[in-house]
């Protein structure tokens, strides 16, 4: 299998994972349970986690300087919100289960990530 397509896996489990654990967890942030609607949900965050993310980086990149890395959760912080606002499969009720929700996300793509690094 291509490398390429083996971290695209990777990172839809992780992201799937991530966002169920955010759905169970953080009140304020809810997915239809429906598994098409959920598998919608991911497919979406994580086209948005491949193509926006690293336009968001560069953009953002004095922020994420100052704060020594921690504008990176700002970043997801975006991402989860324009998820909010594509798709009304997700509804996420104020900015604390954003923040929540994106620091749960992040953690879980960071594991993930070290254990694609690890291979």
């Amino acid at each position: 299998m291509s490398g390429f397509l083996w971290r695209f896996i990777i990172l839809i489990i992780a992201n799937a994972l991530g966002l169920w654990i955010v759905s169970e967890m953080v009140p304020g942030f809810f997915i239809e349970q429906d598994p098409y609607n959920f598998l919608y949900v991911v497919l979406i965050f994580t086209a948005l986690y491949i193509f926006l993310r690293p336009i968001l980086k560069v953009v953002l990149s004095p922020l994420i300087l100052v704060t020594l890395g921690i504008g990176f959760i700002f970043v997801n912080v975006l991402i989860l919100y324009l998820l909010d606002f594509v798709t009304d499969k997700i509804s996420v009720t104020g900015l604390l289960p954003l923040f929540y929700a994106s620091l749960i996300i992040g953690f879980v793509n960071v594991l993930f990530g070290i254990f694609i690094k690890k291979r």
